[in-house]
């Protein structure tokens, strides 16, 4: 009697199980699938590519990351070209300055003689010569060019000049700060204030909020940080700024040497 309660039990097991595993066969069906379908898209390469471009006489390659892609300047018999990720541009009589800022790209071309800024879809033009920069106020971006041999800076609807030359051109807490040569002496503009004149201007440099830069007045050379003076010098030269700190080299008597302000250790 025992071993007949043994075995109906053992079989009334097997029945729960069975109509368990029968009535939720989908689901475990379904979760198996969608394990395969996850491995499967997480080790799916990315897909490659191969290319090789040319022949051409000459190349000048701009840049290359995987965030502004490929671009590059390249010469065909006698005219210029550029290849901008999967665009070409051309031909033109020359081209240079290829550069990128995010996923905008700029460059200067030569069309019948006169020079012409492409700054993504907008070009600019003619000039005599014609550059680029970033003073990074605001993401904008400045065009230096020249026009009846004089030089002009120009930020928006915003022109200086005209000057003799334009040098070391800055940004200071959304200030401009330039170099610029008049009348044979050269001045720094920073903002609306102009300091000068000085018979030569060397490194200028900025961090945070605080300016720097070398200078020559009556032969002998100074370093102005802010708004103190170091000098006068035989020379000086290799000036570097990090916030408030800074540090130069410096000539005096034929010998050099190093004056540095640093946070203490």
């Amino acid at each position: 009697m025992k071993k007949e309660v043994l075995i109906l039990g053992i079989l009334f097991v097997i029945l729960i199980l069975s109509l368990f595993f029968f009535l939720n066969k989908d689901s475990f069906s379904e979760s198996k699938i969608s394990r395969q379908k996850i491995e499967f898209v997480e080790i799916s390469p990315p897909p490659k590519e191969t290319k090789i471009f040319g022949p051409y006489e000459a190349i000048d390659l701009s840049f290359f990351s995987n965030y502004e892609g490929l671009g590059f300047i390249y010469r065909k018999g006698n005219d210029y070209y550029l290849f901008i990720n999967r665009e070409e541009f051309g031909p033109f009589e020359e081209v240079s300055s290829l550069q990128s800022l995010g996923k905008v790209f700029s460059f200067v071309f030569k069309k019948e003689g006169k020079n012409y800024l492409k700054v993504g879809k907008d070009v600019f033009g003619p000039y005599e010569e014609v550059r680029i920069f970033y003073p990074g106020i605001l993401g904008s971006f400045g065009i230096l060019y020249k026009e009846k041999g004089n030089w002009y800076l120009k930020i928006g609807e915003k022109i200086e000049g005209p000057y003799q030359e334009i040098e070391r051109i800055r940004d200071l807490k959304g200030q401009l700060v330039f170099s610029f040569k008049k009348d044979n002496l050269w001045y720094l503009k920073i903002g609306e204030k102009i300091e000068g004149p000085f018979e030569e201007i060397g490194t200028i440099t900025t961090s945070g909020g605080n300016l720097g830069y070398i200078f020559k007045k009556e032969k002998n050379w100074f370093v102005k940080i802010n708004e103190k003076e170091y000098g006068p010098y035989e020379g000086a030269d290799s000036l570097n700024l990090v916030d408030e700190y800074f540090v130069f080299k410096y000539l005096k008597d034929g010998k050099w040497y190093l004056m540095a302000h640093l946070p203490k250790i």
